[in-house]
């Protein structure tokens, strides 16, 4: 596999290292995720699935798990159909199209949207290994897509918040840790990291048992 920080410095994304051209503060995220797929989740070429709630203004994310999960299903959800055609004309122009990549227009606030994508992923054959919710950044988001995606996930998959430290955010760390001592909630493991230079908590995850 290729390495995550190469991909998403390639593809201008903000979730490794290093600087990119769109002036994105380097999240370091990547570490996390090269971790998790050598060591949780499926080979990139068998069949599985992810999805990530968030396009981002540039498709970079979608052109990084593209690039480095070619065997599995990718459902990228946004509520801004511009960033749905700018992520279709991204992977066009880097050629790296595919009927493996899956746009879906929708508004994770919304909890009529959130089941539906629940019921779109559902739809998809291969097992879902991953859900990374990088968003509008607010716990009555999160939440909602919690609810939708938590169950679909495969026993021993991630299931990944980006950027708790947006101010909307506070709440989703804490009602984690009270989901999983309430017993609502059955993991393997829990992860959080901050961004280099920050106390706060940037990025949590579980890992479903």
């Amino acid at each position: 596999m290729q390495s995550l920080d190469d991909l998403a410095e390639r593809f201008g994304t903000d979730k490794g290292t290093r600087q990119v051209p769109s002036g994105l503060v380097p999240k370091g995220y990547t570490s996390f995720y090269e971790r998790i797929l050598r060591r949780d989740l499926p080979d990139p070429w068998r069949s599985a699935k992810m999805v990530e709630i968030g396009i981002g203004a540039h498709a970079g994310s979608a052109l990084l798990w593209r690039t480095a999960l070619p065997g599995w299903q990718i459902v990228m959800v946004d509520y801004d159909r511009r960033k749905l055609r700018r992520m279709e004309q991204a992977l066009e122009v880097t050629r790296l199209a595919s009927p493996n990549v899956h746009g879906v227009l929708a508004d994770m606030s919304d909890p009529v949207d959130a089941e539906r994508v629940g019921v779109f992923v559902d739809g998809k054959r291969s097992p879902l290994w991953l859900v990374i919710d990088d968003g509008g950044h607010t716990h009555e988001q999160h939440v909602l897509g919690f609810e939708a995606l938590w169950s679909s996930l495969h026993v021993g998959g991630w299931y990944v918040f980006e950027d708790l430290h947006a101010a909307d955010c506070s709440r989703t760390l804490p009602w984690l840790e009270a989901q999983i001592q309430e017993g609502d909630l059955e993991v393997l493991e829990v992860w959080s990291q901050a961004i280099p230079g920050r106390d706060v908590p940037s990025l949590a995850a579980v890992r479903k048992a």
